[in-house]
This record gives structure tokens, sequence and C-alpha cells, in this order.
């Protein structure tokens, strides 16, 4: 569906300023479409999380406004889902100092 691109494609989230959706391609004609970053209320049992339904539709919506031909679930052949835990609890993490420092670099950008 999107031929054999060369570069990788990013689509800012509708709404956001810092995320966006990126079709990154592969070797053998396959896109890798990602990412999202939504957070998970309870715990996961499974070994192999995959992606909600709700995420696949964002991704798949948020591409979609920009490519000439849509692409749908009948286009994909797989999918996958990573975690990245959270180290400190939201009560925990209200009093901790900032995890990043601005740096002023020479030519005065930060």
């Amino acid at each position: 569906m999107l031929g054999s691109p060369s570069a990788a494609l990013t689509v800012p989230l509708p709404g956001s300023r810092s995320r966006y959706v990126f079709a990154l391609p592969q070797p053998g004609g396959l896109v890798y479409l990602g990412i999202t970053d939504e957070p998970v209320s309870e715990p996961v049992l499974e070994d192999d999380p995959v992606p909600s339904d709700a995420e696949v539709d964002q991704l798949l919506a948020t591409v979609n406004q920009v490519l000439a031909v849509p692409i749908g679930r009948g286009d994909l052949v797989g999918a996958y889902a990573g975690l990245r835990p959270l180290v400190l609890s939201v009560s925990a993490s209200a009093g901790a100092g900032p995890v990043m420092r601005p740096r002023t670099w020479p030519s005065g950008t930060c």
C-alpha cells in the first residue's frame, strides 16, 4: 500500500506538539508504523503484550491523513507492543526534582 518508500514519514499527532506517528521502511517492502505511548491502568499479565484496538486505530487514522490511498487493518501483516515501566509512583514523583536540566551551549541555545 505504501509502495517501497526510501525515507521515513513522520506525521504529527493531532493536538500534540511533541508526539508523532512514523512510517519506517524496512527491507522486503514492509513498513513499521508507530509509535504510541498510552498509559496502562492495570497490570499487564501477558508475557507478550499486544497493542490495543484503540492504539491501532490511532496509528491508522493519523497516517491516513497524509496518504493518497488510505491503509486499513487488512493491510497489516503483524503487530507488537512494548511496555515502558515508570520507576516512581505518581505520589512519589510529586516531590522529586527535575530529571533533565537545561544546558546552554556555546552558541547560546538551550
